[in-house]
């Protein structure tokens, strides 16, 4: 059996390199194994296989007819750029190291080939319309939808249409994808843990790092991304954020580790997703009421309030963004703050009904009217699916409402 092999490799830094290197040997015993790659391997790492650069001579993929099998590796990062396009032309195989492919596609197509409008259609091919409609939200609003609610979006349907069997790593794979391929043939293939011999000194780790006996360690492991809040800007709003909480790191190497007291992490064990997401919109779009109401306590005009003149008039802290000229200043996020006709304020946030839906209750009684999904006034049609809340208010309202804010 002759296999053609897509995967990314070493020097790549991504787990699913280091699996391929595990895998291959194995997979030689049992079949002839060319690797088709997009940059230059560590030879010494990887078994004697043949290897076709397609990046560099895209005319050997004509070739590809003449495998008995050819085997892509999918997984939701950016190392699999070249490997997409070459499943679409010539479906095989398809191990799918990620359920969700929302954080890949979404790089793919507006940062790789910087063409935002191909996100929207890929929208439109998973969800049809108003998949269009959420995508062109994104777009406007730049919030990230796939670090929300990854799984309401997973935005997998082009890879699945185009996979002729499926391998996954776990049972909720199987489950998720038989619910939207149930035809697609599919097996689930466990991950190996494979253990060091050496067996670390924990209580050698906790004095070199300086970390009680008593204290949970934390880690966040993986890419360094936006997602998992470790850029420079996100690092220094947490390290204010926890400071303000009574912890404070300990620097070791430029990394920080944080001794946090079992006890703070009670009220996070049995939250779940949709827990967590109704409580970051709490606090931001509370901030953003208690903003908007300083800012007319302190005789600032109406006309003029958006996040960042309330951000210039020190009302409002909105760590490390800055604002094109040609963007809309009443968007920070996915958050929206503006005037509403001459005396009115409305304030606004992009969301899941789900996930919104107490606001409007909470904050119902002090206002004037509730659009969601905006332009369309709330009403029992309109209480499912994604779109932009906007709650307004009158002055004496928002005072009100911002009491409610700190609660």
């Amino acid at each position: 059996m002759k296999i053609a092999y897509f995967s990314p490799l070493p020097p790549q830094r991504t787990g699913i390199a280091d699996y391929s290197v595990e895998l291959l040997p194995a997979l030689l015993r049992r079949a002839e194994v060319d690797l088709w790659i997009d940059q230059a391997v560590a030879v010494e790492a990887l078994p004697s296989c043949k290897t076709f650069n397609y990046v560099d001579k895209p005319g050997l993929l004509q070739e590809l007819g003449g495998y008995d099998a050819i085997v892509y590796h999918m997984g939701n990062s950016p190392a699999h750029r070249s490997i997409f396009p070459v499943l679409l032309a010539y479906p095989g195989i398809v191990v799918l190291h990620d359920f969700v492919l929302h954080h890949f596609l979404a790089g793919y197509y507006m940062e790789s080939l910087r063409e935002p409008e191909s996100y929207v259609e890929e929208m439109g091919y998973n969800y049809g319309s108003a998949g269009e409609e959420v995508a062109r939200g994104v777009l406007k609003t730049r919030t990230w939808i796939w670090e929300h609610e990854p799984l309401r979006y997973p935005l997998n349907k082009r890879v699945l249409d185009h996979a002729r069997g499926l391998i996954v790593h776990s049972e909720l794979a199987v489950g998720l994808v038989r619910k939207s391929h149930p035809h697609l043939p599919i097996t689930k293939i466990n991950i190996p843990a494979l253990i060091d011999n050496a067996t670390p000194d924990m209580a050698e780790l906790r004095q070199r790092y300086k970390i009680p006996r008593d204290r949970v360690v934390l880690g966040s492991l993986g890419s360094a991304n936006h997602a998992k809040r470790t850029d420079a800007e996100s690092v220094r709003v947490w390290t204010k954020l926890l400071s303000e909480a009574g912890l404070n790191p300990v620097t070791v190497d430029g990394v920080l580790f944080y001794n946090v007291p079992a006890g703070v992490l009670v009220s996070y064990r049995t939250a779940t997703a949709h827990m967590m997401a109704e409580r970051e919109v709490s606090i931001s779009f509370g901030a953003m009421i208690s903003a908007a109401n300083r800012y007319l306590a302190a005789g600032f005009p109406l006309a003029k309030v958006d996040p960042w003149e309330a951000r210039r008039r020190n009302v409002i802290d909105l760590p490390g963004d800055t604002r094109s000229s040609a963007d809309d200043p009443r968007w920070w996020r996915n958050l929206w703050l503006g005037p509403w006709g001459d005396s009115l304020i409305g304030v606004g946030v992009v969301g899941d009904y789900r996930d919104v839906r107490f606001l409007i209750e909470k904050y119902r009684a002090d206002s004037t009217d509730i659009f969601f999904p905006y332009p369309a006034r709330l009403a029992d049609r309109s209480k499912n699916g994604t779109g932009q809340l906007v709650v307004v208010f009158t002055p004496q309202g928002l005072q009100r409402a911002a009491t409610r804010a700190i609660r």
